[in-house]
C-alpha cells in the first residue's frame, strides 16, 4: 500500500456514517483545493485520542489518487457531521480553538439561538416547538397557512405545508419522492391530525408560520446566501442568488431558476425599480446572522441562510443550515473557502 509523507500542520475533515453526502463532500472538498496544504479526511469513528492518531484517507495531488493510512491527530479539525460534546471537547483540548463548526444544530436550536439577537429576530416567522394537537390547531387557526418542519430534518424530506380554508377544509402540501409533490384534502382538523400523526408524527417537529412569497409568474421565490469565513479569518459572502421554484413550493427543490442576487432588478425589471435595495439588505441580515453565531460563542465557520421576500417586500429567514451543501451547476466558492480558513487557523 502507497504512504504519503505528512507535512505539518495537517488539516482534517471529519465526517461520519451518520450524514453520508458530508463524506462525499469532504473528498470533492479535498480534490477541489488549489493551495498547497496537507489535507486528509476522517471518521468520527476512526479517530484515536490515546494515542493522538486517525485512520483516515489522504488525496495525492502528484499521482492523483486517494491513499488510505494512521495518521496524526490533526492540527485543525473542519467537522462535517453532528457530534455529541463530549467528542467536541476532546478535540478542543488537543487542537484548542482549531476546531470550526463544532455546533451543529438542529431547526429548533438555530431558530432559539438567532431568536436571542434582537435584531435577528425581527425576520423570523414565528416558530414554535409542536408538542401536541391543542397547540397546533391554535396556531394553524391563528396563521391559516404553516409549515411543519421535522427538527432535525435535511433537504425538503418530511416537511408538511398545511392550508385552513373555510370551504375546502385543510389542505396538506408534501414530498412524496424526490420530485413529486402529494396534494391531500381533509374536512377538518380531526381528520387531518390523524393522518398527520400516523404518516410523519414519530419525529420531533417544530411548526412555523407560512410566509406568503414575493412571486415571479406565479412561482414563489426564495433568496439563498452562503457565507464561509476567509483566508483572513472574516466572514465573506460566497454566494447569493434569486431562486425562483418550478412549482408552487419550495418544499421540493425540484428544478429551480436562479440569478445571481445582484442581478435582481435588472433581470426583472418590470417589477419595479425600488427593489434595488433588496441586495444588500439581504447581504446585511446574512452578516447579522454571521454576528449572532459569534457572539454565541460557538466556532462556526460556513453557513447557509434561506431567505425569503414576501409580497410585502419583507425579508424573512427561514432557516440557517449549520451544514450548508455547495450548490450544483453555480460558481459557488463555498465548497473550499472553508479550507482556506482552516489554513488561517492553522497559522494563528
Amino acid at each position: 500500500m502507497k504512504k504519503i509523507n505528512i507535512t505539518k500542520p495537517l488539516i482534517g475533515i471529519c465526517v461520519s456514517n451518520e450524514k453520508p453526502m458530508m463524506v462525499k463532500l469532504a473528498k470533492r472538498r479535498i480534490v477541489s483545493f488549489d493551495e498547497n496544504a496537507q489535507l486528509i479526511t476522517f471518521m468520527i469513528n476512526d479517530a484515536d485520542f490515546k494515542n493522538l492518531r486517525v485512520k483516515g484517507e489522504a488525496w495525492n495531488k502528484e499521482d492523483q489518487e486517494w491513499i488510505q493510512g494512521r495518521f496524526p491527530f490533526p492540527d485543525v479539525i473542519y467537522i462535517q457531521a453532528p457530534l455529541p460534546l463530549h467528542t467536541i471537547n476532546k478535540m478542543k483540548q488537543i487542537t484548542g480553538h482549531r476546531v470550526f463548526n463544532s455546533f451543529v444544530f438542529d431547526k429548533w436550536e438555530g431558530w432559539e439561538l438567532l431568536a436571542s439577537d434582537k435584531e435577528v429576530k425581527k425576520h423570523l416567522p414565528e416558530t414554535k416547538k409542536l408538542l401536541n394537537k391543542r397547540d397546533l390547531k391554535k396556531f394553524l387557526f391563528r396563521h391559516k397557512e404553516v409549515f411543519l418542519k421535522p427538527i432535525n430534518g435535511s433537504t425538503s424530506k418530511g416537511i408538511v405545508r398545511i392550508k385552513l380554508d373555510d370551504q375546502k377544509g385543510i389542505e396538506a402540501f408534501y414530498r412524496i419522492k424526490k420530485t413529486i409533490m402529494k396534494h391531500d384534502r381533509f374536512p377538518n382538523f380531526i381528520n387531518f391530525w390523524k393522518w398527520f400523526s400516523n404518516k410523519f408524527f414519530n419525529e420531533k417537529y417544530l411548526m412555523q408560520q407560512s410566509i406568503q412569497p414575493f412571486k415571479w409568474r406565479n412561482k414563489p421565490t426564495d433568496i439563498r446566501i452562503n457565507l464561509t469565513k476567509n483566508k483572513d479569518g472574516k466572514w465573506e459572502e460566497a454566494l447569493s442568488l434569486l431562486r425562483v421554484a418550478s412549482n408552487d413550493s419550495h418544499i421540493i427543490p425540484g428544478l429551480l431558476t436562479a440569478f445571481p442576487l445582484q442581478y435582481f432588478n435588472t433581470t426583472y425589471k418590470n417589477l419595479g425599480k425600488d427593489l434595488e435595495w433588496i441586495e444588500p439588505a439581504a447581504k446585511e441580515l446574512g452578516y447579522k446572522i454571521c454576528k449572532a453565531l459569534d457572539n454565541s460563542g460557538h466556532h462556526i465557520g460556513d453557513i447557509g441562510i434561506d431567505m425569503g421576500l414576501d409580497e410585502q417586500k419583507n425579508l424573512w429567514v427561514y432557516e440557517v443550515n449549520s451544514l450548508p451543501f455547495p450548490l450544483p451547476g453555480v460558481k459557488d466558492v463555498s465548497m473550499t473557502r472553508p479550507l482556506e480558513y482552516a489554513q488561517y487557523l492553522a497559522s494563528n
